[in-house]
């Protein structure tokens, strides 16, 4: 059985600032648990050809990143041992006042029967995945420890759709008077 499932979600910044945050390392500063492991130890982890490993729900994954267009595209070939394998395609289009539109592709198959039913309960929470990971995303870059990965302004501000697995949705407004002044946060419930 093969699965093949395609989303968007919104990042609050540029595409070649956004691009960081779905690199091997990059995914560590939003995923809770996602420690990758490089055997070769890359110069650089992005670079066609790198190979890492992560373990989640007692699974360790192999992946490869098979293509990079840096700010703009990766790809990875991914193999759960006995479960399943394809691939990952992250790609970033340049957004409305400084975002980035992501679109991330998932294109699986199954290697098993059990793997198979996996993979449709994969692609029916899909939506619910990817707006998770726009939460993560969202909390990680309210982390004043964050805030390299913007070019915040004199009164700059941003607005970051949220929303946690518990379906709570609202508007989040975060001003910096600079990168010394403290940061202030509003949440409006949608």
């Amino acid at each position: 059985m093969n699965v093949a499932v395609s989303g968007h979600l919104t990042v609050p910044l540029p595409p070649e600032r956004a691009f960081e945050l779905f690199t091997p390392r990059g995914e560590q500063r939003w995923v809770a648990g996602w420690l990758p492991r490089f055997p070769a130890g890359p110069a650089d982890e992005s670079a066609p050809g790198t190979v890492f490993e992560t373990d989640a729900n007692g699974r360790r994954t192999t992946w490869v990143v098979t293509d990079r267009t840096p700010g703009r595209r990766i790809r990875y070939a991914r193999v759960v041992s006995g479960d399943n394998a394809g691939t990952v395609t992250v790609e970033l289009a340049g957004g409305t006042a400084g975002t980035s539109d992501v679109k991330v592709t998932y294109e699986l198959t199954a290697l098993t029967e059990s793997a198979a039913e996996e993979l449709r309960n994969f692609a029916a929470r899909y939506p619910d995945m990817l707006r998770q990971w726009a939460g993560a995303v969202t909390v990680a870059l309210t982390d004043p420890a964050q805030l390299h990965l913007r070019k915040p302004g004199p009164r700059s501000a941003f607005q970051m759709a949220w929303s946690s697995n518990h379906g709570v949705t609202g508007l989040w407004r975060r001003t910096v008077s600079s990168r010394a002044a403290p940061i202030r946060m509003s949440w409006t419930p949608s």
